[in-house]
């Protein structure tokens, strides 16, 4: 994966969330060198797809957002007072989230398709 618009994604997103370098390698399990090569632009190292997934997961981004496939960060809206918002990983938990609500609230019936 392409280290160039990858390091300066997380170097944003490392900003907003006021976190540092060692914050960002303990919370996510990312070897702490890794992750001083991966904000390097200059540095050829390979970001694996599960690490880029751990960052995309910390900072609650897409996937196609960190690579620059997408400038979408990822999806929220808002029903009533309640808030649903997801990244591409997180899609399908947070549909569901979504769909028991809207159970709750008897807003939906959902059967079951055998």
């Amino acid at each position: 994966m392409s280290n160039d618009l990858s390091s300066q994604i997380l170097k944003q997103e490392m900003n907003k969330s006021n976190i540092t370098i060692e914050q960002l390698s303990k919370v996510t399990g990312i070897d702490l060198e890794k992750v001083y090569k991966y904000l390097d632009p200059n540095d050829t190292s390979e970001m694996t797809m599960r690490e880029a997934k751990k960052f995309c997961d910390f900072f609650n981004i897409s996937l196609d957002y960190f690579i620059g496939v997408s400038n979408i960060r990822g999806w929220s809206f808002t029903l009533g007072n309640e808030k649903f918002e997801s990244n591409t990983f997180i899609f399908e938990n947070s549909c569901q989230q979504f769909v028991e609500y809207l159970k709750s609230k008897e807003l939906v019936k959902v059967e079951e398709i055998l």
